[in-house]
């Protein structure tokens, strides 16, 4: 089947949306290494263990590289130049590649939605709950580009920018189903310290203290029944990001999934080391598991 391209990105976050003449389409990722790909897929295992929608995906390395890239190279449109030189170019570099189906969906609210249809959506029964789960996840991956857990400004207040991204926040077409995309473990934030302090970058010591703290108080509001800082971030980042209004009931239920989010995975403690060697025998890594694993572990015992 022939197939048409659209490249997005540079570096090592070129990311690509192919689409066939059959109407199928994949989307394919450059990965600068074994160690990222094996991250890569522990983070979709872990994703898999809480019931959040993670596409179907695989790395590609070796000899399956070679043969998927030139597939793709060959299949190229003719005429296609620029295309077909993005193919090489990847060859050249010989990077792993992740390939994951292409969901039917979009953003969980686009921008140029129109507000009440956003809010329909964000209130609908279900989708909080596929929230908080994920929000919970992200927690403990210190993924901190989609939905915030803690302000990056010390003196926040709900009027401030929270540094939320819902562009990594995807729902299905028949609204139903939240999906996960760009699900890793990251370095950082960097935060802002003041008008004339700048920014630091928050080093791995200091996120698991915020977690540890974060996770104390969120379980005190959750059994006095009382709203924590989380669900007014939650609130205000549809307000900051996408003009939204959204209730306190709402973000109450994703409060309660965040909680519950959190139980589960201190629950999957004795899984972890299982779910990580999986993950490197997947993609043929055998050095020693990264530090941002590492991290993910320590951060899975500060839920005790």
């Amino acid at each position: 089947s022939k197939l048409s391209a659209c490249w997005t990105g540079g570096g090592w976050s070129m990311v690509l949306y192919v689409k066939f003449n059959d109407g199928s389409r994949i989307v394919v990722k450059q990965l600068p290494d074994l160690s990222e790909a094996a991250d890569v897929m522990f983070c979709k295992a872990l994703c898999d263990k809480l019931m959040i929608y993670h596409p179907a995906c695989d790395i590609l390395h070796g000899a399956e590289f070679e043969a998927f890239v030139e597939g793709m190279r060959s299949a190229t449109k003719e005429g296609d130049g620029y295309n077909a030189g993005g193919w090489n170019r990847i060859k050249h570099f010989r990077s792993p590649l992740l390939v994951m189906d292409c969901v039917e969906g979009d953003c969980i609210c686009p921008k140029a939605q129109d507000p009440a249809a956003s809010l329909a959506v964000l209130t609908q029964p279900g989708i909080a709950e596929q929230l908080g789960r994920m929000a919970a996840l992200d927690m403990v991956l210190n993924n901190w580009d989609r939905l915030p857990w803690v302000p990056r400004q010390p003196d926040w207040k709900e009027t401030d920018h929270t540094y939320s991204n819902p562009a990594n926040i995807m729902i299905t077409s028949d609204m139903s189903t939240v999906v996960a995309i760009d699900t890793e473990m990251k370095d950082g934030p960097e935060r802002e310290l003041g008008e004339t302090q700048g920014k630091m970058k928050v080093t791995d010591e200091q996120y698991l203290t915020e977690l540890k703290k974060c996770v104390s108080d969120l379980r005190q509001c959750q059994a006095a029944g009382e709203s924590h800082q989380i669900a007014d971030l939650f609130r205000a980042a549809w307000k900051t990001s996408r003009q939204l209004e959204l209730d306190k009931a709402t973000a109450g239920r994703y409060q309660t999934a965040v909680v519950e989010g959190l139980e589960r995975i201190r629950e999957l403690e004795s899984e972890l080391d299982a779910l990580v060697h999986e993950a490197q025998l997947k993609v043929g890594y055998t050095e020693d598991w990264s530090r941002r694993v590492s991290r993910t572990f320590e951060a899975v015992r500060l839920l005790k």
